[in-house]
């Protein structure tokens, strides 16, 4: 699952506890009618094997809430993690290796998702039950309560001190070297490095995409393997200011396209979709750049992250946007596909690069007021003052910088 946003976009297994709780809401959501009640029957925790009490744990969590309202949801969300749990703990500890692991891994993004929703006790007794796990005499829970554990304490890093935040990368890393190779020690390790990102420790933050992708590219999941790869495409990305950017591709009417071809310009790489929110509402600041720009040598080229070709050719041409706009013309490769978010491991949009005339990148973050900025920078102001009849031009007048976009509301998106 990916969610659209200005903060990162990932697919990996920290969120899988809020995707199964909230796959069928999403659903519900964009129904016509209201949702049926759901019988409390189907909240009772049966009697069972193993295999039985993993199957009802399965069925529980795609329960859609009666209601939309957010305390309808809550109080849904409570009703279904509370019978996780309880049938968890009928399981004991009876079962395979197998089924002990999806049990434990199953009442864990149980107590999370009680924990982000702020149910009293609820963050007591995760930490007793990491703690139990972690004492566990079986070799293959303690490893499995370590991520847990790792995962609850990321989520309460203050991204300010960056301190605790390079201490935390060393124990990270320290896990990655004996960790088995899969989608949640590769989850830790992703959002490790993306909260180093973004809390401007550029340097620890490229350690940690480049020694990471390398770990998890040796794992024997082929969906570890890909998602490693975008590790290694956020290194590519964070390590391009000061250097030339690589951008080739086809156009959204199928025609070749290589940014040298814009050697001279001031050229704007934006990463969007026209499914993202945040990314609709920026393009007014980027029309009003591109118009006030574009004769002085200001380019901007989209990088479509859309499925939909025909979409995106109708949102083109009724917006009438005068820029390049790529898309993959591989069915294939499109969306968070496309060769070049692959290439440069783009999890989230919108996202700016601006290339001076050199052809080197001079930012990574070139949006809304930041973007003014920079172009003024580049080029000058936006507005020149004219000059009086015959007199000649006066001092250049910058003018008042245009604000950001206010970002909508983006829905969630499942890849």
């Amino acid at each position: 699952m990916r969610i659209a946003s200005h903060s990162i976009v990932v697919g990996f297994a920290l969120l899988a506890a809020f995707a199964a709780s909230s796959s069928a809401i999403a659903q519900d959501a964009s129904a016509p009618q209201a949702p049926a009640a759901v019988n409390p029957e189907a909240f009772r925790v049966p009697d069972g094997s193993p295999a039985e009490l993993l199957e009802f744990i399965q069925k529980v969590r795609k329960l859609p809430p009666a209601g939309r309202d957010l305390p309808e949801v809550v109080e849904h969300l409570q009703k279904v993690h509370g019978a996780v749990i309880e049938a968890v703990d009928k399981l004991g500890a009876a079962g395979t290796e197998q089924e002990q692991i999806r049990a434990v891994s199953a009442k864990l993004e149980a107590l999370q998702m009680l924990r982000r929703i702020e149910v009293a006790g609820a963050d007591k007794q995760m930490r007793d039950y990491l703690a139990a796990l972690a004492a566990d005499k079986r070799s293959y829970i303690p490893p499995l309560a370590k991520v847990y554990h790792l995962a609850t304490r990321l989520g309460e890093i203050d991204r300010g001190d960056h301190a605790s935040l390079e201490k935390f990368f060393d124990e990270v890393r320290e896990h990655v070297k004996t960790a088995k190779l899969d989608g949640r020690n590769l989850n830790i390790a992703f959002q490790t490095a993306a909260l180093l990102e973004r809390a401007g420790m550029t340097k620890q933050a490229l350690e940690a995409y480049v020694e990471f992708a390398a770990a998890f590219a040796a794992s024997d999941d082929p969906a570890v393997v890909e998602n490693a790869r975008m590790l290694e495409g956020a290194a590519r990305y964070l390590s391009l200011p000061g250097k030339p950017m690589e951008v080739q591709g086809k156009t959204v009417d199928g025609q070749e396209f290589d940014l040298k071809k814009l050697a001279g310009k001031v050229v704007l790489v934006d990463f969007w979709a026209t499914w993202c929110g945040p990314c609709i509402a920026e393009l007014p600041t980027l029309r009003d750049c591109y118009t006030k720009y574009h004769d002085r040598g200001f380019e901007v080229v989209g990088i479509s992250l859309d499925d939909d070709r025909s979409r995106l050719t109708t949102f083109l041409t009724r917006e009438e946007l005068p820029w390049t706009t790529l898309f993959s013309d591989d069915e294939k490769a499109t969306g968070w596909k496309h060769p070049l978010a692959a290439r440069y491991g783009v999890m989230s949009i919108p996202r700016g690069v601006l290339i001076d005339r050199k052809g080197n990148v001079v930012s990574l973050d070139a949006h809304g007021d930041a973007l003014w900025d920079l172009l003024a920078k580049e080029i000058g102001p936006p507005e020149v003052k004219e000059a009086e009849e015959g007199k000649p031009a006066g001092d250049v007048k910058p003018a008042e910088k245009q604000p950001a976009a206010e970002p909508k509301a983006p829905a969630s998106v499942t890849q």
